[in-house]
């Protein structure tokens, strides 16, 4: 992943200078030394002025843990080395974001309950290294596979910027769904996401944006996630056979949706089930159960679920040129404008029964579209 520039003189086509680079780490700076002269190299920030700063020749190379995540009984040690050399290392424990000012590496760790520990290293004239994250997990075991969410703890639960909070922006009736609270707002924070099979072993790993997601279900106590795959943070896709129904791999992100209402625990394995023995035209996601850890605390069991987005529609049904509208006028992808002319034409009460239903056959698929609402009555749902 990474950007390609470049530099054209002022008729836009004349190219100038140009240059390719991979993907960037915060607060690092990569130019030239002299301005525009040499060769490019990480840096140290000069906003708005020259690029005077230090140079850094590289990146450190990420430490390495003795013990991989997994599920283990009795205290363990655990080691961390850096192939960099002259390095130092900073870890924390608990989920948050390692820094220099962190605690220094000087020996091996003891873990004897359940906890995250992120580590990086730091070496002179070289960038801080990317982080390390190993979850573990002591006097647990479980059927199903595990997903280990590991966040800095003030992107979740800060009064003022916590997604995960109520805050002090929510309406002032202080009443379920509590609307206006910090889980209502958008915000995306990077998050580290390790999934482990049955078996123990760790199936794969990342890092990725995590948000809010749901609607009145966002003011239960137990709240859904949003994971966002983005090179901004990691990886551009995810490629696993998460859903062994489906006939693709990829996949942009996902959802762990938390089933918090208590007739959902129920209609949505019943309905999922009935939507696929019966081959019904709904376009519903699929999922697996699985156990959620937040920074090394379990949370419950969560449905792992695709995500409705473009990508789900281009690789279910392969178009890649959608209009995607919630709740009527939420427009997700595309625009509204053909969403907004199919809605006048039917309520053009000057067709006759036979015209409309010719017309509706022709622009939306029927079928699809009687399943959907069969589905609604019967489980009661909006």
């Amino acid at each position: 992943c990474g950007e390609f520039v470049i530099l054209t003189d002022k008729d836009g086509v004349t190219r100038i200078d140009s240059v390719s680079f991979g993907e960037q780490t915060e607060d690092i700076a990569w130019g030239r030394i002299p301005d525009g002269t040499g060769s490019f190299q990480f840096l140290t920030p000069t906003p708005g002025a020259s690029n005077s700063g230090g140079q850094m020749q590289d990146q450190a190379e990420a430490p390495e843990f003795s013990l991989e995540t997994g599920f283990y009984a009795g205290s363990q040690v655990v080691g961390i080395t850096t192939p960099s050399s002259n390095a130092e290392i900073r870890y924390e424990v608990g989920g948050a974001v390692p820094t220099s000012n962190s605690t220094l590496y000087e020996g091996p760790i003891t873990v004897d309950s359940s906890s995250v520990i992120r580590a990086i290293a730091i070496a002179p004239g070289l960038a801080a290294s990317d982080v390390t994250t190993n979850s573990y997990f002591f006097d647990e075991s479980h059927t199903i596979p595990v997903v280990s969410f590991v966040m800095e703890p003030d992107s979740l639960f800060d009064y003022e910027k916590g997604m995960y909070v109520i805050g002090d922006t929510a309406e002032t009736t202080g009443s379920f769904p509590y609307f206006g609270a910090n889980y209502y707002e958008e915000f995306e924070y990077p998050v580290h996401i390790e999934y482990i099979a049955e078996n123990g072993a760790i199936e794969f790993e990342f890092s990725a944006g995590a948000g809010m997601a749901g609607n009145f279900s966002r003011g239960f106590h137990k709240k859904s996630f949003t994971i966002n795959n983005n090179a901004e943070y990691g990886i551009d896709e995810l490629e696993y056979e998460l859903f062994p129904q489906n006939d693709y791999t990829n996949y942009d992100g996902f959802q762990l949706r938390a089933g918090a209402e208590e007739r959902s625990r129920l209609l949505n394995e019943l309905m999922y089930t009935i939507n696929l023995q019966w081959g019904h035209k709904n376009a519903m996601q699929a999922y697996e159960p699985v156990i959620l850890y937040i920074n090394g605390k379990y949370w419950g069991i969560y449905n792992l679920q695709e995500r409705k987005s473009d990508d789900f529609v281009e690789s279910r049904y392969g178009y890649d040129d959608i209009d995607m509208i919630k709740d009527y006028d939420d427009v997700k992808d595309g625009s509204y404008d053909n969403y907004e002319d199919l809605l006048a034409v039917f309520q053009n009460e000057s067709l006759s029964e036979p015209e409309f239903f010719a017309l509706a056959d022709s622009l939306i698929d029927l079928e699809s579209f009687t399943d959907h609402w069969v589905y609604q009555v019967y489980t009661s749902h909006g």
